[in-house]
């Protein structure tokens, strides 16, 4: 029973999905607008900020921010069992991982092209 009781008090202290939602306003129109560009999203805003400081002890923990669309999915699904929200979730997370990508291999290209010059 203790057990129980830290394992649900844990998850429920580690569950961040309440960065990502915006439920009141993606409610309104029911999935059928994109309301918010990604850089208005909390986890695409802290992964930003990382991959712009070029500070090598935030890089280890870069994914750490893009699960919390983990997070938010789960939530969505699971306490608000709402489809729509999911598919938000997963739409938004499409895009920042493509632009994860992209600053990552501009970054690298960077790199490497400053290398070749010397």
């Amino acid at each position: 029973m203790l057990n129980n009781i830290f394992a649900e008090t844990l998850s429920e202290c580690c569950e961040l999905s309440q960065l990502w939602f915006r439920e009141f306003y993606l409610e309104m129109t029911m999935g059928r607008r994109i309301q918010f560009p990604i850089d208005m999203s909390m986890p695409w805003i802290l992964t930003d900020y990382i991959l712009t400081s070029q500070e090598p002890s935030l890089i280890e923990s870069i994914f750490y921010q893009l699960d919390l669309y983990n997070d938010a999915a789960d939530y969505a699904l699971k306490k608000f069992k709402k489809q729509f929200l999911y598919d938000e979730v997963e739409a938004e997370v499409n895009l920042c991982f493509d632009q994860f990508v992209f600053k990552v291999s501009d970054a690298v290209f960077t790199y490497y092209k400053q290398l070749a010059s010397k």
